[in-house]
């Protein structure tokens, strides 16, 4: 769903002192390594004094192992009512644009790490019968963990044909991201949504989409 700087030991060789929002702020390339060398940087703590920063030594995820980009894929929905589940199933397509966040401006933060859903995203089935489910998706993508966590909201759905029973539905959406496939993907996904005004309407599902 690397690279790595790591502070020395507290006696080093004199690293000049990084100042929080400064030009030197953010450690990129060769200055990462050369920063890797010597001690941490010491920084003014809150009443004049001196307050070490150590940099970890696990490699922080960089955006990019994450790649921007429209995720497109299908779905499969099991819809239930009453407390019955899987009454229905529905297939459909998705398509989810994630989009890199601007790098922090903090010191110690080399990259956020995030890619998040760009607003339009949404899934939609509609079956033979003429049963159909919707929804807006939000979320983000964690480069670190390779997880994506979404939401669904502002979706409703039509079933049993013309007798039609009609509804609201939200709820949640996730995956792991594969940055190693080729096209990197979103796979092992899975959906939960419930409708806040018919009780014990339920659904679950599977999903997975790849980089277009």
């Amino acid at each position: 769903m690397d690279a790595a700087s790591h502070g020395g030991s507290a006696g080093g060789s004199g690293a000049t002192p990084i100042e929080p929002g400064g030009e030197d702020a953010t450690i990129t390339g060769a200055n990462a390594d050369e920063a890797g060398i010597g001690a941490p940087a010491p920084l003014p703590s809150g009443d004049g004094g001196q307050a070490l920063l150590w940099i970890a030594d696990a490699a922080p995820v960089r955006a990019s192992e994450c790649k921007p980009g429209t995720y497109s894929g299908t779905f499969v929905m099991m819809v239930g009512f009453g407390g019955v589940n899987g009454l229905l199933t529905l297939m459909g397509n998705l398509s989810i644009t994630l989009v890199a966040n601007k790098p922090s401006s903090q010191f110690g933060e080399f990259n956020s790490g995030i890619l998040t859903v760009a607003p339009g995203a949404m899934f939609s089935a509609k079956d033979n019968l003429g049963d159909e489910l919707f929804a807006n998706i939000s979320g983000q993508l964690d480069c670190g963990t390779r997880m994506f966590v979404g939401t669904l909201s502002n979706g409703g759905y039509y079933v049993f044909g013309n007798d039609a029973a009609s509804g609201v539905l939200d709820g949640t959406m996730s995956a792991t991201y594969d940055a190693g496939a080729s096209p990197p993907a979103l796979g092992n996904g899975s959906f939960t949504f419930s409708s806040p005004n018919v009780p014990l309407t339920t659904g679950m599902g599977t999903w997975s989409a790849t980089l277009q």
